[in-house]
């Protein structure tokens, strides 16, 4: 007897046409990176208001006043600075976004 290999037969319900291999779209490569630089904003804009909130706590503690004005003082400074940040950010996303559309 012949040495024969078993081969599967071929599914009825798929022909070979009806195969396709698609790739990815080129453009979610930029999509994923925007996701990740915006992560890595709400670390940082965490970051500037903790540490800004921290700061007024010890300035708070080291001047001894019964209301916090420090505290309020630098909790907001903070707070203003961190949204400065992601305006001036989408600024130039949107500057970078406008450019790429024209090309």
């Amino acid at each position: 007897m012949e040495n024969v290999k078993w081969h599967p037969p071929p599914n009825p319900w798929l022909s070979p046409n009806q195969i396709k291999v698609t790739k990815p779209p080129k453009n979610r490569l930029p999509q994923t990176n925007t996701y990740l630089k915006y992560i890595g904003l709400s670390f940082q804009l965490f970051a500037i208001i903790g540490l800004g909130t921290w700061f007024g706590w010890f300035v708070q503690q080291k001047s001894q006043m019964r209301f916090p004005v420090w505290l309020l003082l630098f909790c907001f400074l903070s707070i203003v600075i961190a949204f400065y940040q992601l305006f001036i950010s989408m600024k130039n996303d949107e500057k970078s976004e406008d450019d790429n559309k024209k090309v």
